[in-house]
């Protein structure tokens, strides 16, 4: 008896309802139907009886009904951001760098970018760098 090493390298979207022959891949066993199954043993069953979870761990053997899916493509242009320079708190020594597109109730001028607050020298690069790419 040969020993064969089966890898799954595309895993597959199944859809339907004939049945078709199965492999049981990796470590330990499946309970399904009532009945334990081991790794690699071979059980027929249709597409539709098995869950997305178990397919993780079965390889198709039969005729299968590939479902292609299409990449999604985005309608609208993307807008370059926008960066301005607010002073934090009252005094004018640190400032936060604001994307002036992201606003929300929780940003109402923008979403502040930078983590800790900068110096006007700092913040001029920082935005200079942002705008670079």
């Amino acid at each position: 008896m040969e020993r064969t090493k089966v890898t799954a390298t595309k895993i597959k979207e199944v859809t339907g309802d004939n049945v078709i022959t199965w492999r049981k891949i990796g470590r330990g066993s499946l309970r399904f139907k009532g009945r334990i199954i081991k790794p690699g043993e071979n059980f027929k069953a249709s597409p539709s009886e098995l869950s997305a979870s178990l397919r993780r761990f079965l390889i198709p053997l039969g005729d299968v009904v590939e479902k292609t899916i299409e990449p999604v493509k985005p309608d609208k242009k993307v807008e370059p951001s926008e960066y301005k320079i607010i002073p934090r708190g009252k005094g004018f020594a640190w400032f936060d760098v604001v994307n002036t597109q992201i606003v929300t109730d929780e940003f109402p001028q923008g979403k502040v970018l930078n983590e800790k607050s900068l110096t006007k020298a700092k913040a001029e690069q920082f935005v200079a760098n942002l705008t670079a790419k």
